[in-house]
């Protein structure tokens, strides 16, 4: 039986998570188009580049919640079969239905009716309908290894315990295999951001936080008597944090304006750093939050978070129709325009999911099962999710 309570404050850092998210498709076309002399394009590298800790924080919040939920309850063929059962609905289900909208929106080839399903079968079996849907094609990957490695984490707890570092060598051993052999040997079909093994630090460090969470819980709180317990943990963490994205927007602006190029391992390294300890940041910002917003906003937060998988999946519809027939063009550099592009994008997003959750009884199909909204001042602890 899993006696796992609901961790709210998970939905807060899905809020800012799908938040960075947009930010950095937004700027996607500025930091390509605008011209390099314009005195916004220092901010649009800065947003763009820091900003680029949403889909890694999916990724790590993702494995903490399956763990937190899974590790702890004895393994057996009806824990797999809910587990997987789960998956198939809300989320690969919609993955197929979302990446056929896609498909047919990009569709310029008018062939045959059998070409046509070939070119989409492709598409979805490499995750390729969409830029954005890597992410959903690395966590069914992801999902397909999660019971063997629930099963050596619960038959050997040592590995559990050093999850993080497995995750890290795991993760660099494939990008240094990638980077110097994927090439010649053409060992995937797909580009490295498209593969889990890219991402196996952000899974296996989801996988600690969400294991040994009970012991780790005060470290995520950050209150006074907490950060002067563990002052030299919060100073590391958070001046890694800081360092990293400063280095790592340093590296872009170098490489974007004046074409200075360094190693492809140390722009990996950087977003290694960056994207990681952010997302393990945002847990502690997220409890702050909860704890110092009013109950309003809190539940306006925690509801964005909620609906953050159906706006990720459905915002790069919304961009694409502002850039055809919004956007002056590609290259301006008029900051409101992206402003307007963000807010647009964020908020229309949003209501299509939450209008065809309440509309439509179905909606899971499209957007993954969505919790009814909270009608009273408390935040629902009962409200299940489509990731437990």
């Amino acid at each position: 039986m899993n006696t796992s309570k609901q961790i709210n404050e998970i939905y807060m850092s899905r809020a800012i998570g799908i938040i960075a998210v947009i930010i950095v498709h937004t700027l996607g076309s500025a930091v390509v188009y605008v011209d390099h002399q314009s005195l916004y394009y220092p901010l649009y590298i800065f947003l763009h580049t820091a900003f680029k800790f949403g889909t890694p924080t999916f990724i790590l919040i993702s494995s903490f919640v399956i763990f937190y939920n899974y590790y702890h309850r004895s393994i057996d063929r009806q824990l797999i079969s809910h587990f997987y059962r789960k998956r198939l609905l809300y989320v690969t289900v919609p993955y197929v239905v979302i990446s056929f909208f896609y498909f047919i929106l990009k569709m310029d080839d008018l062939t045959s009716i059998w070409n046509l399903i070939q070119q989409f079968f492709i598409q979805l079996s490499l995750g390729t309908a969409h830029t954005h849907l890597y992410f959903v094609f690395i966590s069914i990957q992801f999902y397909l290894m999660f019971p063997f490695i629930l099963f050596l984490f619960k038959r050997h707890p040592f590995f559990s315990s050093i999850s993080i570092i497995i995750g890290f060598v795991i993760q660099w051993i494939f990008v240094i295999l990638y980077y110097y052999y994927n090439e010649q040997l053409s060992l995937f079909p797909v580009g490295k951001g498209s593969i889990a093994l890219s991402y196996f630090s952000f899974y296996l460090t989801g996988a600690f936080l969400g294991i040994y969470y009970d012991k780790i819980i005060p470290f995520l709180k950050p209150t006074k008597a907490v950060m002067k317990k563990f002052f030299i943990l919060y100073a590391l963490l958070w001046s890694g944090t800081m360092f990293s994205i400063g280095g790592n927007i340093y590296l872009q602006y170098q490489l974007r304006a004046n074409n200075t190029q360094y190693h492809a391992f140390i722009y990996e390294l950087l977003w290694n750093m960056q994207t990681l300890l952010t997302a393990i940041v945002l847990f502690q910002i997220s409890y702050l939050l909860k704890r110092v917003l009013n109950t309003k906003l809190t539940n306006l937060l925690m509801r964005l978070g909620e609906a953050s998988f159906g706006i990720y999946l459905i915002h790069p519809f919304i961009l694409a129709i502002y850039r055809e027939f919004i956007m002056v063009n590609e290259y301006t550099a008029n900051p409101l325009v992206y402003l307007f592009m963000f807010i647009l994008a964020l908020s229309l997003s949003w209501f299509i999911v939450e209008v065809t959750s309440k509309y439509f009884k179905f909606s899971w199909v499209i957007f993954g099962m969505l919790p009814k909204k909270r009608t009273n001042t408390e935040n629902q602890q009962n409200n299940k999710s489509m990731y437990t």
